[in-house]
């Protein structure tokens, strides 16, 4: 589900929550040979993204939107043959790719490239890729071999004090990774490997006083 022409293919809403997009919203259309090309019949009114929005719920709300517009505005105008069906303008026309394991990784450092902060792109990401691919990030304890850390959920937070980027934090009982460009994240739960899912709390703690840090190569 999109607000076509915007988000043609495969994972519109993930795509859609990826680029930051302030809006999400569904359309029905007319089937065509290409995917998503075809002239709308309805569409509706554009939905506003929020915190605690991610995919799995958005999709679900969303093919709810879709079911009901279909039989409340769609299928009363299609027995008359009254649909006003509009051709999609192409110069709004943008793909959404299939999702693939290798996107996951997060990126805080750089610079910012489309007017968002580097941890606000990897919050929209975060909840954009749940639960799959999901995302992470590698990262070294005392200089250790670096090892992935699934991100499962992440939010914008401020930047500690005297914290260097790439450097994990526990500040005002949150765990918070300092990004490149001042910004930072704040992650909600994480999940080393071979352990269960815990908090950033759970984490931090059995860290034992070490140093975690984003592998240099990601520098």
């Amino acid at each position: 589900p999109s607000l076509l022409p915007r988000w043609r293919g495969a994972a519109p809403v993930q795509r859609s929550l990826e680029a930051g997009d302030a809006d999400v919203g569904v359309t029905v259309l007319q089937t065509v040979l290409k995917m998503d090309a075809g002239p709308v019949a309805a569409q509706s009114n554009p939905r506003p993204v929020v915190d605690g929005d991610d995919a799995p719920g958005l999709l679900d709300e969303l093919f709810s939107v879709g079911a009901r517009l279909l039989i409340d505005d769609v299928f009363p105008k299609l027995w008359t043959g009254d649909v006003p069906f509009e051709d999609q303008d192409p110069a709004g026309v943008v793909e959404a790719p299939k999702l693939t394991r290798d996107e996951g990784a997060l990126a805080i450092c750089g610079a910012p490239v489309d007017g968002r902060s580097l941890s606000e792109t990897a919050r929209d990401k975060v909840r954009a890729f749940r639960p799959w691919p999901g995302t992470f990030v590698d990262v070294s304890v005392d200089g250790a071999e670096p090892f992935r850390l699934k991100v499962l959920d992440a939010a914008v937070s401020e930047c500690p004090a005297g914290v260097a980027a790439g450097q994990l934090a526990f500040e005002q009982k949150t765990l918070v990774l300092p990004c490149a460009d001042g910004s930072a994240l704040a992650l909600g739960r994480v999940q080393a490997p071979n352990k269960k899912p815990t908090d950033g709390a759970g984490f931090w703690n059995g860290l034992r006083g070490a140093d975690c840090v984003v592998r240099e190569e990601a520098w």
